[in-house]
């Protein structure tokens, strides 16, 4: 065996452009990436010429450093796209075009970029890339690692829906006992897919009932395997469900619930409730809760969920 010397790989070491300072528990990047990133970035803001070549290096620049922040996959949300998809169509001279959705997000990785060049070894605990294993007894609280736990034992469920035909709709929600309905016209039906509207349905929920919920372990239960994917990986593909994501992390009822808050996919027949409430239905609720015994009611949407409703078709 050789001498513990030879044994050793000191106090920290470099491995795939990453510096990782062992004692001290930190990763970084070489801090020419960091500044390379940030020069791209706003040459883009300030409307540099970028061709699809110099963009996906950058992209791919901006990857390694997702880690930075968690793994939070909405650093990334809008920077493919379709200057993606012109770019592996038309080749690498392809010229870049950004709007408003991109110089949001590039904005937001320059400000990163400026306070920040690493991480602790921990933030891989926090990324939704990476499995999250049961921890041993220890002298510190999981708290510490993954937030507050919940004040009160009861779970609450949130079902979600939305109906649609060529002509008319509805988005639909319903939580022991309590539902809401919100009707949607042809006009409606031709802004989103369906999968879309199955998000929103979800944000409209959170809206409603959050504010009551504060505190407990909530889950967001929809028919849409899409929209649980989003809630469950923090990430979305398609560009609209992107946007919408965004918006439902903006929320500040969102964010009160947090960290106590999943996503949570059942089947159609688990979510007759929500899929009637939706259909506008309501006999049928009413005679579901009052075979379990259950007083039904129907609840105002209030002005703030119409909001978000108007804001999410304008931001589409």
């Amino acid at each position: 065996m050789a001498i513990p010397r030879k044994r050793q790989v000191g106090t920290s070491l470099t491995w795939l452009g990453f510096n990782f300072y062992l004692t001290a528990g930190i990763v970084t990047v070489a801090p020419e990436k960091v500044h390379r990133a940030l020069a791209f970035a706003e040459g883009i803001l300030r409307g540099a010429t970028v061709t699809f070549d110099q963009y996906r290096r950058f992209i791919g620049l901006l990857e390694h450093m997702v880690l930075f922040v968690d793994g939070d996959r909405t650093f990334m949300y809008g920077l493919y796209w379709d200057n993606y998809r012109r770019g592996l169509r038309y080749g690498p001279a392809t010229h870049m075009k950004f709007g408003d959705f991109q110089f949001k997000a590039l904005r937001r990785w320059v400000h990163t970029l400026m306070q920040r060049g690493g991480c602790y070894f921990s933030s891989a605990l926090r990324s939704s890339s990476i499995p999250i294993p049961k921890l041993p007894e220890c002298p510190f609280g999981a708290s510490d690692i993954f937030g507050t736990p919940p004040r009160y034992s009861q779970i609450i469920s949130l079902f979600s829906d939305a109906f649609a035909t060529t002509t008319n709709g509805g988005l639909g929600g319903y939580a022991h006992g309590s539902f809401w309905h919100i009707p949607l016209n042809a006009d409606d039906m031709a802004l989103m897919h369906i999968t879309a509207w199955e998000f929103v349905a979800i944000g409209v929920n959170v809206i409603i009932f959050g504010p009551l919920l504060e505190g407990h372990e909530v889950y967001l239960l929809a028919d849409a395997l899409a929209s649980v994917q989003i809630l469950a990986s923090n990430a979305a593909r398609a560009p609209t469900l992107q946007v919408l994501h965004e918006l439902l992390l903006s929320l500040p009822e969102y964010k009160r619930l947090q960290p106590n808050i999943f996503g949570s996919h059942v089947f159609g027949r688990i979510n007759v409730l929500a899929d009637a409430a939706s259909r506008a239905n309501f006999h049928i609720v009413q005679s579901i809760c009052s075979q379990m015994g259950i007083l039904a009611r129907q609840l105002k949407v209030t002005a703030r969920a119409l909001e978000f409703l108007d804001h999410a078709k304008e931001c589409v």
